[in-house]
């Protein structure tokens, strides 16, 4: 009875937070990254962060949802463009 009670808390924070400007951790480090050097690689962000290929390929995908990136060309010698910086959660606050 206790792991029935347990599993229908599951999911309880997911999707609580709809504001667009909330990035994740992994988000954030991947766009200074690119800030600084557009032409980085998927495989040079994971070397530089200690992460994991696809935990990138996650983070430049939410980047792209949420319009702060853009891919520029093609996969092999492409680019990524910066169309934003993340100010954090509270730049909205004054607004």
């Amino acid at each position: 009875m206790d792991i029935l009670s347990k599993k229908n808390n599951v999911g309880v924070n997911v999707g609580i937070s709809t504001n667009h400007t909330v990035l994740s951790e992994n988000a954030i480090l991947v766009l200074k990254a690119v800030e600084n050097n557009e032409r980085l690689t998927q495989q040079h962000i994971s070397n530089d962060l200690q992460v994991t290929v696809r935990t990138i390929q996650r983070a430049l995908k939410e980047l792209r949802e949420k319009q702060y990136i853009q891919r520029i060309g093609s996969d092999k010698s492409g680019h990524y463009k910066v169309l934003k910086s993340y100010l954090g959660p509270d730049s909205q606050k004054g607004l």
